[in-house]
């Protein structure tokens, strides 16, 4: 993998994150290259000026986890508003986080909230 300009790692509501800002201009396959390089084992990565990418097993997972990765940047924003500023966990409590209240049947059940919402059932269960 290329090496980007800087990138940091920092857990959001149990899902690491990296943010990422890439010095190179080129071909947007260049850039997908580095952007999946950038994400290793994180779900989540932020591209600065660009948004966000996440990732899961599966598209519901994927999907979920940037549902929470939305809304914990919200509550932040919510947070810095009132005067206050967010807190992070260590890397080893967002991991443990991850484990325990974040698995992969815990975001399944999100999914299949939402898709409730929606109306709908999803036309291919994924379990």
């Amino acid at each position: 993998c290329l090496p980007s300009a800087s990138a940091t790692s920092r857990p959001r509501a149990g899902v690491m994150m990296r943010s990422a800002v890439f010095s190179r201009r080129g071909t947007s396959g260049g850039t997908n290259r580095l952007a999946a390089c950038e994400i290793g084992k994180q779900h989540a990565i932020l591209l600065v000026n660009h948004g966000i990418v996440t990732t899961g097993a599966n598209v519901p997972e994927a999907v979920v986890r940037a549902i929470i990765l939305e809304r914990a940047c919200y509550q932040q924003m919510l947070t810095h508003n009132f005067g206050g500023w967010p807190r992070w966990s260590p890397p080893d409590e967002s991991l443990s986080k991850r484990q325990n209240i974040y698995p992969p049947a815990h975001l399944m059940q999100v999914w299949h909230y939402l898709v409730r919402l929606l109306g709908e059932e999803p036309a291919n269960r994924v379990s």
